[in-house]
């Protein structure tokens, strides 16, 4: 195997990985855009559909646009605070997935597990005759993946919005 197909294949496994994940935690890992329109909007607080926030590219109310330094903006749960009550038609444009420095260390430990092909990676107990091997595997790289996956998920699945 040429160096060019080891990287390919390793690109291959980290796209796969990456997909993997999403769907794991439930949260788009590559930013996604989205656009909403409230009629009758009234009050200080929008709550976006989608988080976390990236970037905010545009909000209106009536058609005035806002200036994004007199808002504040709370990312992990796609809450927008604004200055004052308004009412109005209300638009906003916004991305919205993962911070990377969420999820990259999850993945690229991920890609170091699936390249691992030693056959004790996953072995909790090895029994021949009368020789017993034990591994704690609590501590293992597999689980120590699936308890980053996990933290991560409960971060943001556990966001209750009040309606």
């Amino acid at each position: 195997m040429t160096e060019e197909n080891s990287i390919e294949n390793e690109d291959l496994l980290k796209e796969k990985l990456l997909k993997r994940l999403e769907v794991e935690v439930g949260l788009p890992l590559i930013p996604k855009s989205a656009k909403e329109l409230e009629r009758n909007f009234q009050g200080s607080e929008i709550l976006l559909s989608h988080y976390p926030l990236k970037e905010i590219k545009e909000l209106k109310i009536d058609g005035e646009t806002m200036d994004l330094d007199d808002v504040i903006i709370l990312e992990d749960e796609g809450t927008v605070h604004l200055p004052r009550e308004y009412s109005g038609d209300l638009y906003v444009e916004y991305t919205y997935g993962l911070p990377e420095n969420e999820f990259i260390p999850i993945v690229d430990l991920m890609m170091e597990y699936e390249l691992d092909d030693d056959w004790k990676k996953d072995v909790s107990s090895v029994k021949e005759i009368n020789v017993s091997v034990s591994y704690d595997t609590s501590l293992s790289k597999g689980a120590t993946i699936q308890n980053m996956i996990n933290d991560l998920r409960n971060r943001y699945n556990c966001l209750v919005r009040m309606i």
